[in-house]
Protein backbone atom coordinates (compact mmCIF):
# COMPACT_ATOMS: atom_id res chain seq x y z
CA UNK A 1 0.00 0.00 0.00
CA UNK A 2 2.82 2.43 0.87
CA UNK A 3 4.75 1.47 -2.26
CA UNK A 4 1.80 2.40 -4.48
CA UNK A 5 1.38 5.68 -2.62
CA UNK A 6 5.09 6.51 -2.99
CA UNK A 7 4.99 5.66 -6.72
CA UNK A 8 1.97 7.95 -7.17
CA UNK A 9 3.74 10.80 -5.36
CA UNK A 10 6.92 10.26 -7.36
CA UNK A 11 4.93 10.30 -10.56
CA UNK A 12 3.27 13.58 -9.53
CA UNK A 13 6.69 15.16 -9.03
CA UNK A 14 7.86 14.26 -12.53
CA UNK A 15 7.48 17.08 -15.04
CA UNK A 16 4.75 16.42 -17.58
CA UNK A 17 6.72 18.23 -20.28
CA UNK A 18 10.34 17.35 -20.68
CA UNK A 19 12.82 20.20 -20.28
CA UNK A 20 13.45 22.00 -23.56
CA UNK A 21 10.14 20.92 -25.07
CA UNK A 22 7.02 23.02 -25.44
CA UNK A 23 3.54 22.15 -24.40
CA UNK A 24 1.31 22.00 -27.46
CA UNK A 25 -2.47 21.91 -27.32
CA UNK A 26 -3.96 18.58 -28.31
CA UNK A 27 -7.22 20.15 -29.51
CA UNK A 28 -5.91 21.72 -32.72
CA UNK A 29 -8.82 20.25 -34.69
CA UNK A 30 -11.24 22.40 -32.70
CA UNK A 31 -9.28 25.56 -33.43
CA UNK A 32 -9.01 24.71 -37.12
CA UNK A 33 -12.75 24.03 -37.29
CA UNK A 34 -13.57 27.31 -35.52
CA UNK A 35 -11.19 29.23 -37.79
CA UNK A 36 -12.75 27.66 -40.89
CA UNK A 37 -16.30 28.39 -39.75
CA UNK A 38 -15.39 32.01 -38.95
CA UNK A 39 -13.77 32.42 -42.37
CA UNK A 40 -16.91 30.99 -44.01
CA UNK A 41 -19.12 33.42 -42.07
CA UNK A 42 -16.94 36.38 -43.03
CA UNK A 43 -16.99 35.34 -46.69
CA UNK A 44 -20.77 34.89 -46.64
CA UNK A 45 -21.22 38.31 -45.02
CA UNK A 46 -19.02 40.02 -47.60
CA UNK A 47 -20.92 38.30 -50.42
CA UNK A 48 -24.24 39.44 -48.96
CA UNK A 49 -22.96 43.01 -48.61
CA UNK A 50 -21.74 42.99 -52.22
CA UNK A 51 -25.08 41.64 -53.42
CA UNK A 52 -26.94 44.34 -51.46
CA UNK A 53 -24.74 47.02 -53.01
CA UNK A 54 -25.39 45.64 -56.50
CA UNK A 55 -29.14 45.55 -55.88
CA UNK A 56 -29.07 49.11 -54.55
CA UNK A 57 -27.10 50.28 -57.59
CA UNK A 58 -29.55 48.53 -59.94
CA UNK A 59 -32.50 50.11 -58.14
CA UNK A 60 -30.84 53.54 -58.36
CA UNK A 61 -30.19 53.09 -62.09
CA UNK A 62 -33.82 52.11 -62.62
CA UNK A 63 -35.01 55.19 -60.74
CA UNK A 64 -32.68 57.39 -62.77
CA UNK A 65 -33.93 55.86 -65.99
CA UNK A 66 -37.54 56.53 -65.02
CA UNK A 67 -37.06 60.11 -63.79
CA UNK A 68 -34.32 61.65 -65.92
CA UNK A 69 -35.57 63.37 -69.05
CA UNK A 70 -33.38 63.33 -72.08
CA UNK A 71 -33.25 65.82 -74.90
CA UNK A 72 -35.33 64.81 -77.86
CA UNK A 73 -33.81 64.51 -81.27
CA UNK A 74 -34.57 67.12 -83.95
CA UNK A 75 -36.87 64.66 -85.70
CA UNK A 76 -38.89 64.02 -82.55
CA UNK A 77 -39.07 67.76 -81.80
CA UNK A 78 -40.30 68.50 -85.33
CA UNK A 79 -42.88 65.74 -85.09
CA UNK A 80 -44.23 67.13 -81.83
CA UNK A 81 -44.53 70.68 -83.25
CA UNK A 82 -46.13 69.69 -86.57
CA UNK A 83 -48.28 66.94 -85.16
CA UNK A 84 -48.80 63.45 -86.55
Amino acid sequence: LNDAKEKGQAKEREPRVAPGQSLKPAATDVFQRLHASHAARVEKLSMMQELAQQQEAAKLDELKRCTIRTCSSAEEAGHAVRGP
